[in-house]
């Protein structure tokens, strides 16, 4: 798994692109949770390149996701999420616990 920060002005975007599993899932949860501590609680998630993702991965994101919402500070949204990701979110009814976007650019201008 190989991961991308970029910073925006009201944003951090995360770029992930390859497979989040058991193995890789910490090295998301501890870049996510760095740029919570570090203030920025709004995250845009890129899943345009995520050809996997475990049931770790997915609560992962469900932490990050509570941990940014907590006392209203920001959220986290996914963008990009392809399709066979999606239809797993959905699966395991997770999906309606995320801002979903389309695009990249939807997502970081939704800030």
């Amino acid at each position: 798994m190989e991961l991308t920060q970029v910073s925006h002005e009201k944003c951090e975007q995360v770029k992930i692109a390859g497979r989040i599993d058991a193995v890789t899932s910490d090295q998301l949860e501890q870049l996510l949770k760095k740029i919570q501590e570090g203030g920025r609680y709004d995250i845009v998630v890129d899943m345009t390149d995520v050809e996997f993702i475990s049931s770790r991965g997915f609560w992962v994101l469900v932490e990050a996701q509570k941990a940014s919402k907590k006392d209203e500070k920001g959220q986290l949204v996914l963008a990009a999420i392809p399709a066979k990701i999606k239809d797993s979110l959905v699966m395991i009814g997770m999906l309606p616990y995320f801002t979903v976007f389309d695009d990249v650019g939807g997502a970081v201008s939704s800030f």
